[in-house]
């Protein structure tokens, strides 16, 4: 992961330089670190969110399904970067510079949670992925280029992507995918986000949290019981 370096004085200075007329450089160097802390406080509080722009997060993710990428970039105000199916082939994994190595099929999938209650049908979805993965195999070797054999590839293959966000639209992500009515997969995907934002600042961290605890009630159209439904 990367980051802007100290996240916390560059949203506060984003703050106040367009309300001051010193010099950038002085007011950074004044800036104290619980002061930057109580100033963010109260942009946050305001709704003055602008500043928080400024300060961005980059982080590679892996073994994620399509269809997670997929919710994913829905988030537009972001920068993505993904492992392509046109020019890598699935299925193997390149280990340094010796040549790809195949690999098993649980390390190619996402196996969903509510598969694992019911063991007939986790064996026939194995099947089936073995069945996709033999055809995607024999489809390269009759020449099929591969921009045309993963089109056979299910939603379900795993992919890795670079993501970069500032942290407003980090914040406004989380809000959405934290949520427990959120789609079990891309709720971890910001789960681990959020622990590696701690990593770098426990305080801006505690920014990255479902919507209700922002607004107080619920607004999905049924609740997970964390907060009360809005009264209309």
């Amino acid at each position: 992961m990367f980051h802007t370096p100290d996240p916390v004085r560059a949203i506060a200075l984003g703050a106040r330089v367009s309300v001051s007329n010193k010099l950038i450089s002085d007011m950074y160097s004044e800036l104290k670190e619980d002061e930057a802390i109580e100033l963010v406080k109260r942009l946050y509080k305001m709704g003055h969110h602008t500043p928080f722009e400024h300060v961005s997060f980059t982080f590679g993710i892996e073994n994620i399904s399509r269809s997670c990428s997929h919710q994913l970039v829905r988030h537009r105000i972001a920068s993505f970067t993904q492992k392509s199916q046109r020019y890598t082939r699935f299925g193997t994994r390149s280990l340094g510079s010796s040549s790809d190595k195949r690999i098993e099929i649980e390390d190619l999938y996402v196996f969903p949670p509510s598969f694992q209650k019911h063991p007939s049908i986790l064996t026939k979805y194995r099947d089936y992925l073995e069945l996709g993965r033999r055809l995607y195999e024999d489809l390269l070797s009759k020449g099929i280029p591969a921009e045309d054999a993963r089109y056979i590839l299910p939603n379900s293959a795993h992919t890795s992507l670079v993501m970069t966000m500032n942290f407003r639209e980090l914040m406004h992500a989380s809000s959405l995918r934290l949520c427990q009515r959120a789609q079990w997969e891309i709720r971890s995907v910001f789960e681990e986000i959020k622990k590696r934002v701690f990593e770098v600042s426990p305080f801006l961290s505690e920014f990255l949290c479902p919507k209700c605890e922002i607004t107080g009630y619920c607004n999905e159209e049924k609740s997970c019981g964390r907060k009360p439904k809005k009264e209309s």
